[in-house]
């Protein structure tokens, strides 16, 4: 397993619309584990803001920004969160962050988490940055080990249920025969078996079970659903390709029946309204957070509606970008930040029962990046980044080597208080704000970050 670096944002209801908060960071060095408590379970007090949210309904960036006010306006939940990104970025890895609601009541699962914006100025919200990854955590009543594959994914079962009679119950058409092209050209690498009406067995319950049962590493599934009674049903197909609805508890049920070895390491359940009627309802009795709960490695679904036409772009993205490292929650922020201007980007939730979101090894075994980029060491030097850093100044942006070097005589001093006097809060809040300032020069004048200078980057 690689190193990588996971926060853990839990929060837990303490009297009638207040919430508190704590976070905890994991630290997974070459093996070497580290847990640091930044935030104690009554460390940060959240008020939720209903009126707001309601208000901004359909606008997910200020509905976003109501939601990072409430969790981050107070002092000590910001510096703690500043020192995790900062434990984080002096690794070198991205901080893979678990919103972990177990516990609270369904109205605060319903609130779309993935809107939320960054409490730093000038940053992408935290669902579309490959930096900061964010997904959900709950807690499993199922107690088999979930562990990271160490073999590359090697097939995939591709299920579109698109009965005959869908105009009956008010749905529009899928069209199965683009959404199989989708699919089959992002997981081309793999071995794929496909259920859908007229392109073999049409995807019914039990083609769907016995197809597992044969062996898929991931399972990827097109359909439509609706709140039935306050419980999501879906809408696959019986034997003449006409609609078959299940309810979600049952077929929840049914997967997690499965033998172990048959159950997926990825669930990607591309289905309109799989999350409910609209946002204020009953997300929990939606199948996505129902197999997550059952101990599923990784399921991603839906929060409300999702068009076909975002689910055209959504899917593919995701399925071509978890083949290229195995890391799911990156995989879903590349992939909604290719749907970002559509107004239901954040409608896809992702739920993780790992606190990294590698969920095998790459087929490569090569991560992800600009080749070339890093030294032979990709150790952090905050030294050799200065020396970078100022000759890039130097040429680029004379104006701003001062700022540079008062930067550099505080992270010095920085460094000496803390051999003398150990870690402290305050002293890494302080490195916190100096290597963000050193981050920003290097990122408006070079193209490269401090950190990356750090571990060796350079500009050729």
């Amino acid at each position: 397993m690689n190193s990588f670096a996971a926060l853990t944002v839990a929060l837990r209801m303490s009297s009638l619309n207040q919430y508190v908060m704590g976070m905890d960071l994991r630290l997974d060095l070459l093996g070497r584990q580290t847990n640091v408590q930044l935030l104690s379970a009554a460390g940060g007090l959240v008020s939720i803001p209903w009126t707001d949210l309601l208000a901004s309904a359909t606008d997910p960036v200020t509905y976003g920004s109501h939601l990072s006010t409430a969790l981050f306006g107070d002092a000590a939940v910001h510096t703690a969160l500043t020192v995790a990104r900062t434990q984080a970025d002096s690794a070198g890895l991205p901080l893979h962050v678990g919103i972990d609601l177990s516990g609270c009541p369904p109205e605060i699962h319903a609130l779309r988490w993935e809107t939320l914006q960054d409490p730093e100025p000038e940053q992408v919200g935290w669902a579309l940055s490959e930096r900061l990854l964010l997904s959900r955590r709950l807690a499993s009543s199922d107690m088999l080990p979930v562990e990271p594959r160490a073999s590359p994914v090697r097939s995939a079962l591709v299920a579109v249920a698109a009965p005959s009679d869908l105009d009956q119950y008010g749905f529009s058409p899928i069209p199965i025969a683009a959404e199989l092209d989708r699919a089959h050209a992002a997981l081309s690498p793999l071995r794929l078996t496909t259920l859908a009406r007229g392109h073999g067995d049409p995807c019914t319950l039990q083609h769907l079970l016995t197809s597992l049962r044969g062996g898929s590493d991931i399972l990827c599934l097109v359909a439509h659903g609706r709140s039935v009674g306050g419980e999501v049903h879906l809408w696959l197909e019986d034997e003449l390709g006409q609609s078959a609805p299940i309810a979600s508890r049952e077929l929840a049920a049914h997967l997690t029946a499965l033998d172990p070895a048959a159950r997926p390491v990825l669930i990607i359940l591309a289905i309109c309204e799989s999350g409910g009627v609209d946002a204020t309802g009953m997300p929990l009795s939606a199948i996505g957070p129902m197999l997550a709960s059952h101990g599923f490695a990784a399921v991603l679904a839906m929060h409300g509606r999702l068009s076909l036409e975002t689910n055209a772009a959504f899917l593919p993205a995701v399925l071509r970008e978890a083949l290229r490292d195995g890391v799911i929650d990156r995989a879903v922020a590349a992939a909604r930040g290719g749907v970002f201007k559509r107004s239901d980007w954040w409608t896809p939730i992702l739920w993780l029962r790992l606190p990294h979101g590698r969920l095998w090894a790459p087929t490569s075994g090569v991560l992800p990046g600009k080749p070339g980029t890093f030294g032979g060491d990709g150790i952090m030097d905050s030294a050799r980044g200065i020396a970078a850093l100022k000759d890039c100044i130097t040429r680029k942006s004379p104006s701003d080597l001062a700022a540079v070097t008062t930067l550099e005589a505080s992270l010095e001093q920085n460094q000496r208080s803390e051999q003398l006097f150990g870690t402290t809060e305050m002293s890494r809040s302080e490195r916190a704000r100096i290597f963000y300032s050193l981050n920003e020069i290097a990122l408006r004048w070079c193209g490269v970050s401090f950190n990356d200078f750090c571990r060796g980057a350079s500009l050729s």
